[in-house]
């Protein structure tokens, strides 16, 4: 049985408008003050692109078993999440996801809607250690190519649409690499490495 895409939607959008305009209207002031050269940085654009590739079409089928299964689990209580998580019984993948999504839907809802913003979100956000992995690795240009390529990637499009683990794991593993490389190029040969806690 499918939700209603309408009221998931309402229950996100309100609180998310009524967050905004009280966010402006406390930095009113200082929005006036910033450099609008920081307001249109390519990569605000970057994500803002990739945001609305994955929103659209986002409930064009209803969950399929996997993602069920995935409101199933992220619905029991988190310690009980935890333990069947690190016991690799009932799933195989580790429990952060559904500890995750868990959260999520006490606040947001279990609607398809809701679930698989999750994912939208987290799967948007991957533009920004790509474009950092790219700038350190061949400059701004470089950088902004690759995080273009991967916001409309059609198949990191597909999997941040749904329910699963996958591509947070994927923004996840794109966020480690950048902080192995900003640990490189911030310890060249011969010093000592930072703390590993930076980059954790």
């Amino acid at each position: 049985c499918r939700a209603n895409p309408l009221r998931d939607y309402s229950r996100l959008i309100c609180p998310t408008f009524s967050l905004a305009v009280a966010l402006s209207a406390a930095w009113k002031t200082n929005l006036r003050n910033l450099d609008r050269s920081r307001l249109l940085h390519p990569l605000l654009w970057l994500f803002l692109l990739a945001l609305a590739a994955r929103l659209i079409g986002l409930t064009y089928h209803s969950l399929w078993f996997d993602e069920v299964v995935s409101t199933v689990l992220a619905a029991k209580p988190a310690g009980e999440i935890w333990r069947s998580g690190l016991s690799f019984i009932q799933d195989k993948h580790p429990p952060l996801y559904y500890l995750m999504l868990h959260g999520w839907t006490r606040l947001f809802g279990g609607g398809d809607v809701s679930v698989r913003l999750l994912g939208v979100l987290i799967g948007a956000l991957a533009v920004l250690p790509t474009y950092g992995i790219g700038r350190r690795l061949g400059g701004d240009r470089t950088g902004t190519i690759a995080a273009l390529l991967l916001a409309l990637n059609p198949f990191l499009i597909w999997y941040s649409q749904e329910a699963r683990m996958f591509m947070p794991a994927s923004t996840f593993l794109l966020v480690g690499l950048y902080g192995i490389l900003h640990l490189f190029r911030a310890n060249p040969a011969g010093r000592r490495p930072a703390s590993p806690l930076r980059f954790t």
